[in-house]
């Protein structure tokens, strides 16, 4: 795993003096001041959050964050966005790519976990916490890349090609508290993106 981010002062990352709530809304104001209507409404959606599924693409959502998913028993730390291979996947947040990994090659008894993770992208968000998007066929990003919200990471994988194989193609987004902890073997506490997205008929 990569090291945290350094903050290089680049022109996607926002001054959190005063608080990260008083620079999230100094930003939007004075967005809102430059612009109106539609224009507006894009300008602001740098910071997001955004659906990392286009509204007009996806199909359904599965499940969200339980301690125990029915059929196996595992903890689901994420929500399931059902979407047709090839499918884009955004950038929920305003954030800098951490790291990109790819377990489509990992052991599958030994590295189980990042064997079931597949080919995934991980972005430290403003807010630090790690945005997560696995499962995914392709990815258009760097390490070290800002992300403004909505803007492209990757692609969904097909069905079996990328930590999934009895189910219907999709991506598996992920909110952590905190970023991967080498002695917990994990990341921080998972938050349910389905609380922090917008709601679902905002989507478009």
């Amino acid at each position: 795993m990569s090291e945290p981010i350094r903050d290089d002062g680049g022109l996607l990352w926002l001054g959190l003096a005063g608080g990260l709530g008083l620079a999230i809304g100094g930003v939007a104001l004075a967005l809102r001041t430059m612009q109106g209507g539609d224009n507006m409404a894009k300008k602001t959606n740098i910071l997001g959050p955004v659906w990392p599924i286009p509204a007009n693409r996806l199909r359904k959502v599965g499940d969200s964050v339980m301690a125990r998913r029915p059929g196996s028993g595992r903890p689901h730390k994420g929500v399931d966005l059902m979407a047709e291979a090839g499918t884009p996947v955004l950038s929920a947040a305003y954030g800098r790519v951490l790291r990109i990994v790819d377990g489509r090659g990992a052991d599958r008894v030994k590295q189980e976990g990042l064997w079931r993770a597949g080919l995934f992208v991980d972005v430290l968000g403003l807010d630090k916490r790690i945005y997560r998007y696995l499962h995914l066929g392709s990815y258009s990003v760097k390490e070290g890349q800002p992300l403004r919200a909505g803007e492209p990471i990757g692609t969904v994988s097909p069905s079996g090609q990328s930590g999934v194989e009895h189910s219907e193609p999709h991506v598996h987004f992920e909110i952590r508290a905190g970023d991967w902890d080498r002695r917990a073997g994990d990341y921080g506490e998972p938050v349910d993106p389905l609380k922090v997205l917008p709601p679902r008929e905002r989507v478009a």
